[in-house]
């Protein structure tokens, strides 16, 4: 799955020594499509890819976190941070046998 297709909706938050406005201030136009994550943090880069990866996924823990090159433990560990933070965290889909 490529990077671009992970979506558009990163880069809203700020880094450290970045403005807030740094992203806002550049036209949609100039922003180049070939460059998807600049004005993103590494932290949201990472959470939109383990959330695209859980979905690709349907909900698969296991699967994503191979696919993702992480162990169970830091899927888990991450997913839970997230909905902390209030996050929409899919749940896990049952197991079939």
């Amino acid at each position: 799955m490529p990077l671009a297709s992970l979506g558009s909706s990163w880069g809203k938050g700020t880094g450290r020594g970045q403005s807030s406005g740094t992203i806002s201030k550049l036209a949609p136009s100039s922003q180049p499509e070939d460059h998807p994550f600049v004005g993103a943090t590494v932290a949201e880069v990472e959470q939109g890819l383990i959330l695209a990866t859980l979905d690709y996924c349907e909900g698969n823990r296991t699967s994503a976190a191979r696919i993702l090159g992480i162990s169970l433990r830091s899927l888990h560990n991450k997913l839970t941070s997230y909905n902390a933070a209030g996050m929409s965290v899919p749940a896990p889909r049952p197991r079939t046998r």
